[in-house]
């Protein structure tokens, strides 16, 4: 701390300190990047996590460890275009959506930056939610 007499009055200063993040803490505050995929699908990411909205129930889900990849089914006959959208995040390359309407559901595939096993996948309220771990 530093003091010094001003106009009669003493004044301190408390010392400045700059903490600087650690790279390997994930903030779980980060700001998300929101896109529209299609009118039923919509995704916030960030680095560290990547959230899924639709409105339609999630039936199944797995991983393709070679690809790097974790697909998602949802219950529902939509006609649409397969639609795929490159994200930019450190963990999460791309999202697909992709049509499988005469079987009664459309799939929702991210693309990692590592093996699957790295991740968290947690579904709730119609929310997917992806975190790396």
């Amino acid at each position: 701390t530093r003091c010094a007499r001003v106009t009669g009055v003493q004044t301190c200063a408390l010392p400045i300190l700059y903490v600087k993040p650690r790279a390997d803490v994930a903030d779980d505050n980060e700001a998300l990047t929101t896109k529209n995929i299609l009118p039923f699908v919509k995704i916030e990411f960030n680095d560290n996590k990547i959230l899924i909205h639709t409105t339609h129930e999630m039936f199944k889900k797995f991983s393709i460890e070679k690809e790097k990849k974790l697909a998602l089914d949802f219950k529902g006959k939509v006609s649409f275009n397969s639609k795929k959208d490159n994200l930019t995040s450190k963990n999460f390359k791309s999202v697909a959506v992709g049509n499988h309407e005469k079987a009664g559901f459309f799939r929702v595939a991210v693309e990692l930056a590592n093996k699957p096993s790295k991740y968290s996948v947690d579904y709730k309220d119609n929310i997917v939610t992806i975190t790396s771990k």
